[in-house]
């Protein structure tokens, strides 16, 4: 991907590109999320805040999906978040601890919930009670 002309530098690993309906093209990458958006040409980059709870989990992004009811979810070397898809506020829901080498590496929505990939497994997330349903 090129440059965008505010400077951000897009070269770096692409995960994944879901398709929805949004206005913007929302592009996970190792490097944290990028939004483009098609009618200005512009891009943005989200990036993990320390001190901001309510960004990304890690900028190590490895799968994004969009859920029945819009919310975009967020895989990474972290956890699973998910936001609305034009806001910048996420919420955490499920966060890997650092002293475990397991990572989220593919979301697929099923319903109400979502399959959950790890480095350690499958899960069934229930996004309505948010809580792990089942870990195979």
């Amino acid at each position: 991907l090129p440059n965008g002309e505010n400077g951000i530098s897009l070269a770096t690993d692409i995960a994944e590109v879901p398709i929805g309906s949004s206005r913007y093209v929302t592009i996970a990458t190792f490097g944290g999320m990028v939004l483009f958006d098609p009618s200005t040409q512009q891009f943005m980059r989200q990036q993990h805040q320390d001190t901001n709870l309510q960004s990304i989990p890690a900028n190590y992004l490895t799968s994004l999906c969009i859920d029945r009811t819009g919310l975009l979810w967020v895989g990474s070397a972290r956890g699973l978040a998910h936001a609305e898809r034009v806001s910048s506020n996420f919420t955490t829901r499920l966060l890997l601890t650092s002293d475990t080498d397991e990572e989220v590496t593919a979301l697929l929505p099923s319903g109400d919930s979502l399959w959950v990939g790890t480095t350690g497994g499958l899960s069934y997330y229930n996004t309505t009670t948010n809580q792990l349903a089942a870990r195979m």
